[in-house]
């Protein structure tokens, strides 16, 4: 499988990551109605996002972390990893919006 991540146009485009369609004025009704599709999608993500940061406050301690020296990034990947087992036993709101049931614990780490 091929996976795409739907962000702000601020981080532009590239193989794994899509924009909105820009040009207010020179958009197709298609482009627009793809803009407002993905808008939607795009607030979901970012719920999520301040799921985990909320779990897991040391992510936002940025006084903390030093370039270079501080594994930012797998300091996020863990907070994913434990805020999705979490949501195995407790769906949160997006799982639930989608209509999504999550995997039990079991499945998720072990699949």
């Amino acid at each position: 499988r091929y996976y795409q991540i739907f962000g702000d146009p601020a981080y532009g485009v590239s193989p794994v990551l899509l924009s909105p369609f820009s040009g207010a004025g020179d958009r197709t009704e298609e482009e627009k109605e793809w803009n407002n599709v993905m808008g939607s999608v795009q607030v979901s993500v970012e719920n999520v996002f301040a799921i985990i940061l909320a779990n897991w406050p040391f992510l936002q301690a940025f006084w903390k972390h030093w370039v270079y020296t501080s594994p930012v990034g797998r300091y996020y990947y863990v907070g994913v990893l434990l805020t999705n087992a979490i949501g195995c036993s407790r769906p949160n709101q997006t799982s639930q919006h989608f209509q999504c049931s999550p995997p039990s614990v079991q499945e998720y780490f072990y699949r």
